[in-house]
Parts: structure tokens; C-alpha cells; sequence
């Protein structure tokens, strides 16, 4: 997916305009992470195969040491894939990250970095489904 693909929501208060240096930085960092996902779920499946097959074959040191793959590279990957604390663009100070709504028909919420002082915003492209 390309970077001039991602839908950003608009932050629903009146008077904020988008920190466009925040969110490519965020939506870079969002693509990345869809594909480390794919990656750790064919790098897991080909783990799972490798241990069967040493298993089968009668390593069970093989079995033994890709266990700890399938909870270690998930949670490596879970840690990278939040959203990094984030400084506004223009002033500075590190901004606050806060839930609003997205879309009025279905009542979806956003997550959002937003800066009070001046005023700016940035969409994680995380949403809570109701």
C-alpha cells in the first residue's frame, strides 16, 4: 500500500489542521509493521514446519528451540507496532494521544496525536470498533 493511499481521518474539533510531518511519520511506521506482520506469520509457519519435520525425524533439540519463536518474535513485533511518542512538528512539545470519533454513522473511534498549543493532529490509523 502506498503512502498517498492511506486514508487520514479528520480530528472532528473545529480549528485543527493536520501535522503532515507527524503523519507520514506515523503512516510510514504503519505500512512497515503490516509487512513485518506478514513476514512473522511466514517466518512462524516455516518455524512450525522445520520443528515438525526435526521432530519427525528424531531432533528434538530442533523442537525444543523453535518453541520459544512462536512468543518471542510475536512479542518483539507487538512492542514495535504501537504507536511511537511523537513531538508537533512546529513547536515541539511531545503531543497527547486521544480517542474521537471517526465516522458519525457507525460511532467508530480514532486514535489521534494531537497537540493543544498549536493546534495540530495526526491519525494513528488505529480504530475501536464499537
Amino acid at each position: 500500500m502506498k503512502l498517498a493511499e492511506c486514508r487520514v481521518f479528520p480530528f472532528p474539533e473545529r480549528g485543527y489542521t493536520l501535522d503532515a510531518v507527524v503523519q507520514d511519520r506515523i503512516t510510514t511506521r504503519s505500512v512497515r509493521g503490516g509487512r513485518m506482520m506478514a513476514f512473522l506469520f511466514l517466518g512462524l509457519f516455516l518455524a512450525f514446519v522445520v520443528g515438525v519435520f526435526g521432530g519427525l525425524l528424531g531432533f528434538p533439540q530442533v523442537v525444543v528451540g523453535v518453541i520459544p519463536l512462536g512468543f518471542l518474535l510475536p512479542a518483539a513485533v507487538l512492542l514495535h507496532l504501537r504507536t511511537p511518542p511523537c513531538l508537533c512538528s512546529s513547536c515541539h512539545p511531545a503531543t497527547r494521544k486521544t480517542w474521537a470519533a471517526i465516522e458519525s454513522t457507525t460511532v467508530r473511534q480514532g486514535l489521534f496525536v494531537v497537540c493543544d498549543v498549536c493546534q495540530r493532529y495526526a491519525y494513528t490509523r488505529e480504530v475501536e470498533r464499537p
